[in-house]
């Protein structure tokens, strides 16, 4: 949904199904599909929040570099390498977050700490992935400074910056 559509829905109220939960594809890189008129709409209409792509595919886990590339039958081979680049070096000055913490618990945290974000759906591929995604809840919260960096990094509302490819 675009954030009127959500509005709409959420508005319609009598007669309709009611929506329980909104899911967004939200995560500390990738912040303007959930903060901003969707969340207003899920506060207002008291709608619980799942996040989803809470790791960005991996990138905030810091499992992959700037140079990185994906098999053919991977969805993120789409991406141009300007784009994995982009994520890859955004995720990196994320990284001071991992104090206490690892960088994906980081990643989690940061959704799990939105006041309006009722938990996260986060992939794992092993057991204990799984172990660390669940420690996430546990892990230190993030101090003001750490706020400041990851606002500095992508402000409030605002997707990383993702340079487009050079068109031939």
């Amino acid at each position: 949904y675009t954030a009127e559509e959500l509005t709409a829905a959420l508005a319609a109220g009598a007669g309709r199904a009611r929506y329980d939960v909104f899911e967004p594809h939200y995560n500390v890189i990738d912040r303007p599909k959930y903060e901003g008129a969707p969340e207003d709409a899920c506060v207002k209409y008291k709608v619980g929040v799942v996040a989803y792509y809470a790791l960005a595919s991996g990138f905030l886990s810091g499992k992959y570099a700037p140079g990185q590339r994906f098999s053919d039958d991977d969805w993120r081979s789409r991406w141009t390498p300007e784009e994995i680049r982009a994520r890859a070096e955004g995720a990196d000055r994320l990284a001071p977050l991992a104090r206490g913490r690892t960088r994906g618990q980081a990643a989690l945290r940061f959704c799990l700490e939105h006041p309006a974000v009722s938990t996260v759906i986060p992939g794992a591929k092993s057991p204990e992935q799984a172990r660390e995604n669940a420690a996430a809840a546990t892990a230190p919260a993030f101090s003001e400074a750490e706020r400041r960096l990851i606002d500095a990094v992508v402000p409030p509302g605002r997707d990383l910056p993702i340079p487009q490819a050079a068109a031939s």
